[in-house]
């Protein structure tokens, strides 16, 4: 499946940017819908093998899927912390829905940042490897 997506990108001539930015939105789909470890089984055995040919650094992905996965908790229908706060803190839903609303959008920026300048995430583990 891997080889035929990387088929489908060298056909289509997507970057490395392009295709952070589709991963992203899959994500961001996907996390509407399903629960964060089935998709991390759909996407991440189809995805991983894609980041050498695009020269994407496996640890910068890594944080990207993780800040993605904790977005995935926070949109609706399925976000499973939306409702662990309704359900301790007895408000309604829709009440904790407006109130996670900025966290989303703060997040949202930290995922942009995060995917289109690596060296945020890639700094530290560089300096502690070599």
């Amino acid at each position: 499946m891997a080889q035929k997506v990387l088929e489908l990108m060298q056909t289509y001539q997507i970057t490395d940017w392009q295709f952070l930015l589709i991963v992203n939105l899959l994500l961001i789909v996907l996390g509407m819908f399903l629960e964060v470890f089935s998709i991390l089984l759909i996407v991440v055995p189809i995805v991983l093998p894609l980041l050498e040919p695009l020269k994407i650094d496996p640890i910068h992905f890594g944080v990207m899927l993780v800040i993605n996965m904790e977005l995935a908790l926070m949109s609706p229908p399925v976000g499973l912390n939306l409702f662990v706060i309704s359900n301790i803190s007895r408000i309604p839903l829709a009440e904790v829905l407006k109130g996670t609303v900025p966290f989303f959008m703060i997040m949202l920026g930290m995922l942009f940042l995060v995917t289109y300048v690596p060296i945020i995430s890639t700094w530290l583990p560089t300096r502690l490897m070599g």
